[in-house]
């Protein structure tokens, strides 16, 4: 409702704009780490990728369906009535909320914010392959966001499709995270945790480099879902490794830090594209570093304690 207010405004103010924007992606950060936390208490410890497969096919079908709908109700009723139904997508899901079981766990009383981040970055500096994985997805989140924040705008202003072929591309994307999802168990049933990791990651980092071949809107819909399938396996597979090897008592303050380490990395990274472009260079250059980046990520995590990892 804030930025709703925001662009109602006859004179756009931009630090405004980038407040309402700074606390809406707020949000997310909040939640993860108690979301995150309350899995172990749910299921054992071999049901961990499971249930990780299961709520991340969840969450990508939403992503599936997201671009698309939010494509077509742009162009139907236009930006801003489409943030209205932003607005109401939020309200329902807090009510929803409102319904959830209250269970009272009899915890000591935090130390508070800084002393139980501090206790986050202890452990988290301790523990190497914990440690090893949140870094690799630093390097793996910033060569991401290098393209990912501005190949929308590339797709637009640069190839000329319309918002709505975009969103079809955006759309097959999602399909591959979802697809990740679905096969997640499967795929990782018996497979060494950090294999699974550093090979997704330099996967995910070469396929990236065919988005350099590639200009026909269906065919990047595809280079970009099959990125994401190994997206999602590196995900599932990195959820279920912190959470068997956190205490429960520490899992979200570990969360929280790693997640703080990794994503980081996502407003450096588009930055940083953003500023490759600004300077006159072709996204053929932001694509090639993405991938290069990205792929060496892998690459060496593959001798560290994440690599090694059973």
């Amino acid at each position: 409702m804030l930025l709703l207010g925001v662009l109602w405004q006859r004179q756009l103010s931009y630090p405004l704009l980038y407040g309402a924007i700074f606390l809406l992606s707020s949000v997310d950060p909040l939640t993860h780490p108690s979301f995150q936390s309350v899995i172990p208490e749910l299921v054992t410890a071999n049901q961990l990728v499971a249930a990780n497969a299961t709520i991340q096919t969840i969450e990508n079908c939403i992503s599936v369906v997201g671009p698309l709908l939010g494509g077509a109700i742009i162009t139907l009723i236009g930006g801003y009535t489409g943030l209205m139904v932003d607005v109401g997508s939020f309200l329902i899901a807090a009510i929803l909320l409102c319904w959830l079981p209250n269970e009272h766990h009899t915890n000591p009383k935090p130390a508070g914010v800084f002393a139980e981040l501090r206790v986050g970055f202890t452990y988290t500096l301790k523990k190497q392959v914990i440690l090893s994985g949140s870094l690799m997805f630093f390097f793996t989140n910033f060569a991401l966001n290098m393209f990912e924040a501005n190949y929308m705008y590339y797709m637009i202003k640069q190839l000329g499709y319309s918002l709505f072929k975009t969103s079809i591309a955006m759309t097959i994307a999602g399909i591959g995270a979802l697809l990740g999802g679905l096969f997640a168990t499967k795929w990782l049933a018996n497979r060494k945790a950090g294999v699974v990791l550093t090979n997704s990651t330099m996967w995910a980092g070469g396929l990236t480099f065919l988005l350099l071949l590639v200009h026909q809107y269906i065919y990047i819909g595809l280079v970009l879902a099959g990125i994401n399938v190994f997206g999602t396996l590196n995900v599932v597979t990195y959820f279920s490794l912190r959470q068997r090897t956190v205490p429960e008592q520490l899992l979200g303050r570990v969360v929280a830090v790693t997640r703080m380490v990794s994503y980081a990395a996502i407003p450096l990274g588009s930055w940083v594209g953003g500023l490759i472009l600004g300077q006159g260079y072709q996204m053929a250059v932001v694509i090639m570093a993405a991938g290069a980046i990205r792929f060496l990520a892998g690459f060496f995590a593959r001798y560290t304690e994440m690599g090694r990892e059973a």
